[in-house]
């Protein structure tokens, strides 16, 4: 096999065996590429993450500008993907992925890789319709584990948590504790009956990675059987060994070293960062195309009883032309006119968020006045400039996050020489690059509990 040399400026030069193309991957393990990427000293990364992060680069381009990233870009995301591999290696060296916050959600995440309906479990066993396998899954386990629901206790459940959910505030343990031991359900696993509490049923709610509000007393009932479907699906996933495959380790490993990373910047880099007087002010002049928004949203409202048949008239509101056969409603408001410098009708739905669904976009069903309502958006005004005070906090999160990946380059720079690049550039649409900032050799690294390194 013909060997390359990469002539990458400022990085170590190393043999290239085989040239790498940014393919999609389909995610099965026998797909996963385990061939080196990157090294920095003993930190390594496979080829299947840089592409599954490249992949994921050019595809949030696409979504944005409806194409593919120009070569400046692409070669300034991948000088700040380089810079943050340095800092992952270093933060590995320093036993950052075993510190408490960095393993608990890695473990959330893991139990949701396996479990979700598009995890490893379900595409392993759903065959082509997996939607129909894990609703016979989900029948299934739920009797053989003899569930049983106390609908007295999940509905003084559901009276100490519908507060901070009204308020968009996930439910705290404190919300629970005159009821905190109350059982809301009881079941079998492995030949134990196991009994689910209030406490419980929170404490597993703050622990989830894709969190859904329930909106009622019976969507709090699914979402605590949803609790016994997971601890089962768990043990069957482990059971199967997709808990050991290649991909589900890369994966694994990947999600941890991005929470380290994502620790260390909010703990380290953003408190040296500082924005000068008049430097959002500026920005939002320079960029105010980007700030402008519809001043109204015209829609129609439709409130129903419950979420049941909430859920029963959304489905028949796809299209602005199906109005007429919408099943049932209490009440209709039509039209439910949404301005942007007035109260909103729509508690805990944000301006934005409305502003950016399409025309025949319906929403819902979501909690209306101790009912359940789903929003039809019909028509948009006229586009005007949002004012400088409501986009301020999206402008502070832009330029702090510029600014902390310019803190991240300079680490590359004074690093370069550390990262061994096992990539065929050309094939990425990338040239030769030098890290930008300064050659200074050496670099320290500082860490959250007070150690450095000084390379």
């Amino acid at each position: 096999m013909k060997t390359k040399i990469l002539a990458i400026v400022g990085l170590a030069l190393i043999p290239l065996l085989a040239a790498a193309t940014p393919a999609a991957m389909t995610g099965t393990a026998t797909e996963v590429d385990l061939t080196l990427a990157v090294k920095i000293g003993d930190f390594t990364t496979s080829r299947y993450l840089f592409e599954k992060a490249y992949r994921q680069f050019t595809d949030s381009s696409v979504r944005r500008t409806g194409r593919q990233p120009v070569q400046e870009a692409r070669e300034k995301w991948f000088r700040l993907y380089l810079a943050q591999q340095v800092i992952k290696a270093d933060l590995v060296a320093h036993s950052q992925l075993t510190q408490p916050e960095v393993l608990e959600v890695t473990q959330q995440m893991a139990r949701y890789m396996l479990t979700q309906p598009n995890g490893l479990l379900y595409r392993a066993l759903g065959g082509s319709d997996r939607i129909a396998f894990r609703r016979e899954r989900r029948a299934r386990i739920l009797k053989e584990s003899k569930f049983s629901a106390d609908s007295g206790n999940i509905a003084r459940l559901w009276a100490a948590i519908a507060p901070p959910l009204s308020r968009r505030t996930p439910p705290r343990e404190a919300d629970v504790k005159p009821i905190g031991s109350l059982i809301v359900a009881e079941y079998s696993f492995n030949g134990a009956v196991k009994q689910i509490s209030a406490t419980d049923f929170v404490r597993d709610f703050q622990r989830r990675i894709a969190r859904t509000a329930p909106r009622d007393p019976k969507d709090l009932e699914e979402q605590i059987e949803d609790m016994v479907v997971t601890e089962y699906d768990l043990a069957e996933a482990r059971k199967l060994g997709l808990d050991r495959t290649p991909q589900f380790l890369e994966d694994r490993r990947n999600f941890a070293l991005n929470q380290a990373l994502f620790h260390y910047e909010q703990e380290v880099l953003s408190k040296q960062v500082t924005l000068a007087p008049g430097e959002l002010a500026a920005r939002y002049r320079a960029n105010i195309q980007h700030y402008i928004s519809p001043v109204s949203i015209t829609g129609t409202l439709f409130v129903y009883s419950d979420t049941e048949s909430a859920r029963s008239g959304s489905l028949q509101l796809s299209h602005a032309d199906s109005i007429a056969s919408a099943s049932l409603p209490e009440k209709v408001i039509d039209p439910l006119v949404i301005k942007r410098d007035g109260p909103s009708p729509l508690p805990g739905v944000p301006y934005v968020f409305l502003a950016s669904m399409p025309i025949g976009r319906k929403l819902g069903p979501f909690p209306y006045s101790g009912k359940s309502a789903v929003f039809l958006k019909q028509a948009a005004g006229e586009l005007a400039p949002m004012p400088f005070e409501e986009v301020r906090p999206e402008l502070q999160r832009e330029l702090m996050r510029e600014k902390i990946e310019g803190l991240e380059l300079d680490y590359l720079a004074r690093n370069a020489g550390r990262v061994q690049v096992y990539l065929d550039l050309a094939n990425y649409g990338l040239r030769a690059i030098a890290p930008d900032g300064s050659r200074t050799p050496g670099g320290q690294l500082r860490f959250p509990n007070g150690s450095s390194a000084v390379r």
